[in-house]
Parts: C-alpha cells; sequence; structure tokens
C-alpha cells in the first residue's frame, strides 16, 4: 500500500468510527427511553332483589335474582351496585359517582333504535377526595319503582298508537380525575356499569340483564427528564450521523476521481507487472524512424502477445512524457506496434 492509499484509508476508517459513534448516540436516545407506568384493576357488580305485590302464589315477598318473572307481579326492584378500583400506587385527586335510569321507547320487531329516550337522576352526584389512597370503594343501594316507568311508556304508546318496546336502564356512572405519587399525570376515568329492566310486558316472563367489564388497564408515559436526555442525544446522534454520511460520499467521490484520472497510469503498471519478463524498457530517444520498417498497429496489448507468441521477440517499451506508451515488436523488417494513450484510456473510463 502506497502512501497515498494508506491516507485515504485511515480518512475513511475515521469517517465511518464517527458514523458508528452517531448511530450509537442515535439509538441510545431512541432505545434509552424511560417510562413511569401505572396500573389499576377495576372490579364492578350488580346484585338486585325483585320484590312482588302481595299476591296469593308466592311466599317471599321477592325473588332473587337470575330468575324470570311475572311482570305484572313485580313491585320494585332493590338493586345494589358495587365499584372497587386497585391501582399499584397511591393516589390523589377525587371521584364523583351518581346513579341515573334512562328509559326507552325502542323500536319493535328487532328494528334497532328507539323513537323516544329520557333520562333521570335518581341520585345527587357525589364527590369524594382521595388523600394517598390505592383504592376506593362504591357500595350504594337505590329502589325501583316498577310501575312507574311502566307507566310512563303505557301512556306514550296509547298516545300515539304505535308498538314500541319498552326497557329501563339504571347505570351507576363513576368518575374520577386522580394522579399517582410516581404517576403525575392526570388520570381521567369514566366507568359505567349498568343493569337493563324491560316494560310494557304485562303477562310474558321477563328477564333482566347486567352490563359489568372488570378490567385491568396500564398507562405509561416518558418520564421528561428522561426525554430531554434521549432527544439530545437523537439530536446529537442525527447530526454526527449526517456529517459522516456526507464525508463518507466525499471521500468515496474523490476516490472515483483519482481512479478515473490515474486509469492511464493503473492500466500501464499492470501491462508492465504482468509482463515484465518480455518487455525492454528503451529510452524514447531511441524510438526506430518507422519510414524504415513496415509498420503494423494493433487495438490492443493483448494482440501484441499474439505477435510476440508467434516471432519470440522482445518487447520494446518506450515512454512519451506520461501521455502515451508504445510498445513495440521489430523482426524481419517489420514493426508490430500498440500505443498506450492517456487521453484515449480516461476518455474511455468517463
Amino acid at each position: 500500500m502506497n502512501k497515498k492509499h494508506f491516507k485515504m484509508a485511515i480518512k475513511i476508517f475515521f469517517v465511518m468510527l464517527l458514523l458508528v459513534l452517531g448511530l450509537v448516540f442515535l439509538s441510545y436516545g431512541i432505545l434509552n427511553k424511560k417510562y413511569i407506568d401505572i396500573t389499576y384493576k377495576e372490579n364492578k357488580s350488580i346484585n338486585y332483589k325483585v320484590y312482588l305485590k302481595e299476591n296469593k302464589y308466592f311466599e317471599k315477598e321477592y325473588l332473587e335474582e337470575n330468575r324470570t318473572y311475572i311482570a305484572s307481579l313485580i313491585n320494585y326492584l332493590d338493586i345494589n351496585f358495587r365499584y372497587i378500583i386497585d391501582f399499584d400506587e397511591p393516589v390523589n385527586g377525587e371521584y364523583s359517582y351518581y346513579i341515573k335510569a334512562s328509559l326507552y321507547a325502542n323500536k319493535s320487531n328487532n328494528e334497532g333504535g328507539y323513537y323516544w329516550y329520557k333520562d333521570y337522576d335518581l341520585t345527587n352526584k357525589e364527590v369524594v377526595n382521595l388523600n394517598n389512597s390505592k383504592s376506593f370503594i362504591i357500595d350504594r343501594n337505590i329502589n325501583i319503582d316498577y310501575s312507574k316507568y311502566n307507566r310512563i311508556l303505557n301512556e306514550f304508546k296509547k298516545e300515539y298508537s304505535m308498538q314500541t318496546d319498552g326497557e329501563l336502564k339504571v347505570s351507576l356512572i363513576v368518575e374520577s380525575n386522580v394522579s399517582g405519587k410516581e404517576y403525575k399525570k392526570e388520570i381521567d376515568l369514566s366507568s359505567e356499569e349498568s343493569i337493563s329492566i324491560p316494560l310494557l310486558l304485562h303477562t310474558v316472563d321477563i328477564s333482566i340483564e347486567k352490563s359489568v367489564d372488570s378490567e385491568t388497564k396500564t398507562l405509561s408515559y416518558e418520564d421528561d427528564s428522561s426525554k430531554t436526555v434521549n432527544n439530545t442525544f437523537i439530536a446529537i446522534g442525527s447530526i454526527v450521523s449526517l456529517i459522516s454520511v456526507f464525508l463518507l460520499l466525499f471521500l468515496v467521490i474523490q476516490v472515483i476521481i483519482k481512479n478515473k484520472k490515474n486509469a492511464y497510469r493503473t492500466l500501464l503498471r499492470k501491462i508492465l507487472n504482468n509482463h515484465d519478463s518480455i518487455i525492454v524498457n528503451a529510452d524514447f530517444a531511441s524510438l526506430p524512424n518507422t519510414d524504415d520498417y513496415d509498420v503494423i498497429k494493433v487495438t490492443s496489448f493483448d494482440e501484441l502477445l499474439d505477435v510476440y507468441n508467434e516471432v519470440r521477440m522482445p518487447i520494446n517499451y518506450y515512454q512519451n512524457k506520461s501521455i502515451e506508451s508504445i510498445f513495440m515488436i521489430i523482426n524481419d523488417g517489420v514493426i508490430w506496434e500498440y500505443r498506450l494513450k492517456k487521453e484515449e484510456v480516461e476518455k474511455n473510463r468517463k
């Protein structure tokens, strides 16, 4: 390796080292993110009893849940909502809850949708403060006058003379706005658990459906202090990587340009090194006068080699000021000549 090649190799090595350093900074900024998490679990449950009007058939005054009920015997429903939420770290803030009823005059024949509905607030909104607590519990009981809402829908049905199915949806609405000891962002929680009670059914059995969906969730965000550091590393890594890529491209272009400029010398060196045993270096001043010979010009050095293999005469090499190299075989008044011209070689390389 000559001195110029060694210097170029050193430059490329340092540029590649700079690129690796930039990529290390960049990957550190992207991958070394610190997140703050909080996990909470909601447990929801609804229990109810169906109290009956006085009748001569049922001895108990109420029936337990998960039964079918005769609509005309229902007096009221005793419903108990229970909501529990547990956090994996203490939280501060407040939560609120209330119970509402939604009365629906639904479209019949499984058409979907409703003709009319109305919401009724059954309790006032209660607000409870939390101070360094990992959980809170809501345990609330309410009685629903079945006949009252059944009567309202019957009046609506008679007034507009339409076929409609009735439904009363009783829901516990829970809302909270808290933040953790480590998890500093506000956690907005909205939860609803409900029970659906069919209406406008007189002698047909009815079934009561509950909607509860207990679940565990994890919230996460990137730590602001970590984010600042990581963004700094990403910025430095991006700048260093871009600079190193541009420098590498610049060096590659330099190598390409130099190779184009040195194409003549490279090709000449290859010929001289590979065929040193049959080439005779001659002084340009001793170049023979071709007027005294029959001159045969060949277009490549390989053709000149073919001549050498036939006549077994040395190949004379004349250098003309680094712009042209002349190779000749002289035998019996004939000259076989090949000229390697710098201008033509560089033109062909471009």
